[in-house]
């Protein structure tokens, strides 16, 4: 069963300890769907209540992450030459001496041969065989893509940036981003060219009504860079304790 006492609004952690400090516990999700609290007083029936569930902080947006890895491996190789240089020279001269013996009966010649032979030479050169390997080491490259859900936008509080208004209860200068589904009414905030913001009608309605009721007033819905500078901020419809689109 829930109870809200002393009508306190706070942070989470907070809220734990005033529940805890009362012998209490701060509901569950599953309590307050079930009407935990519901219609007990301190006009929270028309804001936003904590419980003890945690939450993914940009629960609008899908991450999606792809590794690349990719490896070069280059080789470079010197082979072994080897040349081998033979070469032989031979040189053989030949003399020939002649004797003419002169007697009464005969004539004798005499031949001597002289041969001269050069050594054959070998000379070999030898290349060594040098191999160099360069090898690139594997690169991983990450690249992660953020994309919104088109079922949820931001909604903010229409004093996010509080220069302008004083403090009150509900969402006022509330600096959270909330994801909200794209069917939840919330306020209306549209912005001309010059990013000034107007709450034409004080419309609380869904996020697809609200970028057409702007539109058709020649505005666009207010960006959340614009709601966060101030844009529309203390300009009525109670919007400034309550959250509006982006």
């Amino acid at each position: 069963i829930g109870s809200r006492p002393n009508c306190v609004r706070t942070d989470q952690a907070a809220a734990v300890a005033h529940c805890e400090g009362r012998g209490l516990a701060l509901c569950t999700l599953a309590q307050l769907k079930a009407g935990a609290g519901e219609a007990t007083g301190c006009a929270m029936d028309d804001e936003l209540v904590w419980s003890d569930e945690t939450c993914t902080p940009d629960s609008c947006t899908t991450t999606t992450t792809t590794t690349t890895t990719s490896t070069t491996t280059s080789t470079t190789t010197t082979t072994t030459s080897t040349t081998t240089t033979t070469s032989t020279s031979t040189s053989t001269t030949t003399t020939t001496t002649t004797t003419t013996t002169t007697t009464t009966t005969s004539t004798t010649t005499t031949t001597t041969t002289t041969a001269s032979t050069t050594t054959t030479t070998t000379t070999t050169t030898t290349t060594t065989t040098t191999t160099t390997t360069t090898t690139t080491t594997t690169t991983a490259s990450t690249t992660t893509t953020t994309t919104t859900s088109p079922d949820y936008y931001i909604a903010v509080s229409g004093s996010y940036l509080g220069t302008k208004t004083g403090a009150r209860g509900g969402n006022t200068k509330d600096r959270t981003e909330y994801c909200k589904a794209k069917t939840t009414s919330r306020g209306t905030v549209c912005c001309n060219s010059a990013g000034i913001g107007s709450r034409p009608n004080c419309v609380r309605t869904d996020q697809a009504a609200a970028v057409a009721h702007c539109e058709g007033r020649g505005l666009a819905l207010c960006t959340l860079a614009q709601l966060k500078a101030g844009a529309g901020e203390a300009t009525g419809c109670s919007f400034d304790d309550e959250l509006v689109w982006s």
